[in-house]
């Protein structure tokens, strides 16, 4: 070392760096092949994103059009922070679905599934099997009425004004104590709709389910069947996942980690893997709007 020069020292220390970063990847990738899938997904699931934020300089009095100064920071947004969020976003805003019924003189209330409002002006999406009814021992309908629960047990009286019935779905109107439809009923607070077009094979996604309390589980799109007729709307024609749904109920939503609504499960699909993309949500609710006459907002 001694005999060396400041000019090959350098050079030594140089191939000395690259040989050690070399070495260091090697080994990395090694004990990430060897690592447990979960810490793996845990790894891979941390997003970096950089933001400028724009930091203004003291008044120059002598040059007062000096530029401000612009430092670049890196925000870690982690997986668990973007799930946390979205459920923030959605858990006030599902209702569930009572249906009351008079047998015998005696009020009844079963439970008829999840909803949700999708419009500024009252419309409620739920699945179809709250709509099913109950004969009596003669095989007359038992007639029922619906209301709606929010999370903190408020309520709101509902009617069905639409169906459709090829994928599962019924659309709910929120009414007035005096008979009439209550476009304030939710006080403008609706869920946002996403494009299920979007959707990505491995895209982290999120249901909220659970007969009572609301009950969060995750996973990623595994599969999305593409849809090949010209008369069904949307690119998939179902979203199929890896979450495993605990409480699963019918209306269970999946969002992604936007906090958009990107399917539900419907009374139609074979398990509680499988969702119908928000694309036939957003289609089936058009026609609903023109027969109603409903403006929509979405």
């Amino acid at each position: 070392m001694e005999s060396l020069t400041k000019q090959q020292i350098v050079l030594l220390t140089l191939l000395v760096s690259f040989v050690t970063s070399i070495a260091t990847g090697i080994v990395t990738v090694s004990l990430m092949d060897q690592a447990p899938q979960s810490v793996t997904q845990t790894i891979n699931r941390v997003v970096e994103r950089t933001v400028e934020r724009v930091v203004p300089a003291s008044v120059n009095v002598v040059n007062p059009s000096k530029e401000s100064v612009v430092t670049k920071e890196t925000v870690v947004v982690r997986d668990d922070d973007m799930i946390i969020s979205a459920v923030e976003k959605n858990r006030n805003l599902i209702y569930r679905v009572i249906k009351i019924r008079n047998e015998f003189g005696e009020v009844q209330e079963k439970y008829g599934g999840l909803a949700v409002p999708v419009t500024a002006d009252g419309i409620l999406i739920a699945d179809i099997l709250a709509l099913q009814k109950k004969f009596d021992d003669f095989g007359m309908i038992i007639p029922e009425s619906y209301k709606a629960v929010d999370s903190l047990g408020g309520t709101v009286s509902i009617v069905p004004i639409g169906a459709d019935e090829a994928n599962g779905l019924v659309y709910f109107g929120a009414m007035t104590e005096d008979g009439k439809r209550d476009p304030n009923a939710f006080k403008n607070l609706f869920v946002s709709m996403g494009d299920s077009d979007k959707l990505k094979l491995g895209q982290s996604v999120v249901s909220l389910s659970g007969y009572s309390d609301n009950i969060v589980s995750t996973g990623i799109v595994s599969a999305l069947p593409e849809n090949k007729s010209a008369t069904v709307p949307g690119k998939y024609t179902l979203v199929r996942t890896d979450v495993k749904l605990e409480g699963a109920t019918p209306g269970t939503l999946l969002i992604n980690l936007s906090g958009e609504i990107v399917g539900i499960l419907s009374s139609k699909s074979a398990d509680g893997s499988v969702y119908l993309p928000s694309k036939f949500m957003t289609e089936g609710l058009k026609t609903v709007n023109t027969v109603n006459n409903v403006k929509t907002s979405i």
